[in-house]
């Protein structure tokens, strides 16, 4: 005779599992992120932050509405010799992304 206790349970199981699959998502993956002479830059901060850690960067884009309040662009950032470019995307004076780059370019 079966039981039927355990299929509520095992129903709860295959509730958890896209739960836990979708929650494994939620890092960053390793490569992304910006650390410069030892202080992190993070998504949410200001330009002036980014600035203070890491200096002016190597090269940059930099884009404006035509008022010049609304603004977005990426600067390209080499933390040290031989490392992996590091892109800082951003708008309105906020950082929204960090990416690798190839150690190539």
């Amino acid at each position: 005779m079966r039981s039927t206790r355990r299929i509520p349970a095992a129903l709860a199981l295959f509730a958890l599992v896209p739960f836990l699959a979708s929650w494994g998502n939620r890092r960053p993956p390793p490569d992304d992120g910006l650390v410069c002479a030892g202080r992190l830059v993070m998504l949410g901060d200001p330009l002036t932050q980014v600035l203070e850690k890491c200096g002016p960067p190597a090269s940059g884009t930099q884009r404006c509405d035509d008022t010049g309040h609304h603004c977005y662009g990426t600067w390209t950032y080499r933390p040290s010799d031989g490392s992996f470019p590091r892109y800082v995307g951003f708008s309105d004076d906020v950082v929204r992304s960090i990416q690798a780059g190839s150690r190539f370019e």
